[in-house]
């Protein structure tokens, strides 16, 4: 809670930044959403990811992110949702703002069944909520 990520230059062969909260049932049960997050001036290169993944690891829930000044080049998606039956939780109150995107296949893309679940444990029926994206 309560980070603050500004005047980053990242070049990945993964997601530049992710946020996630926890894994399916154990982090239901902790119940820790990872919530205030502000990103500011960030620079993004990521051929094969996003620049701003939420989730997939995201069952404690994520909430008020605030996301503005982007630059995304060659990157798969500039925001990506990443939920999965079992993860339960939510995804919610999401803000982003002045995107500069150069070279991308998705400009905002969310994944209803990312990855799958190795643990026989997980509850199916524990579905992700997603409400209040605000893309600008």
């Amino acid at each position: 809670s309560n980070v603050w990520i500004e005047n980053n230059y990242i070049v990945s062969g993964d997601d530049c930044i992710a946020i996630k909260s926890g894994w399916d049932e154990y982090g239901i049960k902790f119940n820790m959403p990872t919530q205030h997050v502000i990103i500011r001036h960030l620079t993004c290169i990521s051929p094969t990811s996003a620049t701003i993944a939420l989730g997939s690891e995201m069952s404690g829930g994520i909430r008020d992110v605030r996301a503005e000044h982007i630059t995304a080049i060659d990157t798969e998606s500039a925001v990506r949702i990443k939920t999965s039956p079992g993860r339960g939780a939510f995804v919610k109150d999401i803000y982003v703002r002045h995107v500069t995107m150069k070279t991308m296949k998705y400009v905002f893309w969310i994944t209803g069944h990312y990855g799958s679940d190795p643990d026989n444990k997980f509850n199916p029926h524990a579905l992700p909520d997603v409400e209040n994206i605000n893309y600008r």
